[in-house]
């Protein structure tokens, strides 16, 4: 089987509980639609747990994006005994009152091992995934949108930035027949759209959840349409 689960925002525990809930099992695939760290607690644990499964598969998110640029030039200065820029400091503070606070605590007490494994697996993230099931359904997976979306691109051809910044209308069918899977919807703006619900319309699936630690973590199995809720 293939699932898809988003936003874990750093809580190992759900991440846990979910694996156990869906059985997943050697032969089956999890997908996780980015924003792995900030907010929660557990970023660094659940980035060194998720490193070692080889077959769970991340995709960047916006959160993971800022993370990585952010402590890897933290990591860097730090090293070099040198000061943080006045526009880097204004950077860290406004990331760190996003979620990612927490993460940043996490990380200056981590150990170097730890430090370099954190930055090295955000570091090798792609920003989308293909998949297509034995039964020929095919899938597009991605965080939260694509801006400038064209359905002529080649999604190897968009800009990091347009993945980091674009949000899906769940009003609109953007590859036809092949499902478009993201893990945040602007459900806000969206009245389709439900929050901490998987949302289905017009070949997408949106799996709208939020930050909170007592907010659910959302999981689609691809196969059956089966949800669940840890």
């Amino acid at each position: 089987m293939t699932y898809v689960v988003s936003n874990l925002y750093g809580r190992l525990d759900k991440y846990e509980k979910l694996i156990k809930k869906i059985n997943l099992k050697e032969s089956d695939t999890l997908y996780i639609l980015g924003n792995i760290v900030d907010h929660g607690e557990q970023s660094i644990e659940l980035v060194n747990e998720l490193s070692a499964q080889y077959n769970v598969y991340s995709v960047l998110g916006e959160h993971d994006y800022k993370a990585y640029l952010l402590l890897s030039e933290f990591d860097r200065i730090l090293k070099e005994g040198g000061a943080p820029s006045a526009s880097f400091s204004r950077k860290m503070i406004a990331w760190a009152q996003d979620g990612g606070q927490v993460t940043l605590e996490a990380f200056q007490s981590a150990d170097a091992d730890s430090k370099e494994g954190f930055l090295d697996y955000l570091s090798d993230l792609p920003v989308f995934e293909e998949v297509k099931l034995k039964s020929g359904k095919e899938f597009v997976l991605i965080c939260r949108g694509i801006d400038n979306f064209n359905k002529d691109t080649d999604l190897y051809d968009y800009e990091l930035d347009d993945f980091m910044n674009g949000f899906i209308d769940i009003e609109k069918n953007y590859y036809g027949d092949k499902t478009l899977v993201v893990g945040y919807l602007d459900y806000e703006h969206t009245p389709a759209g439900r929050a901490g619900k998987v949302t289905a319309k017009n070949n997408n699936i949106a799996l709208a959840c939020d930050m909170s630690e007592n907010d659910d973590v959302v999981c689609v199995c691809l196969e059956t349409n089966d949800e669940y809720y840890v």
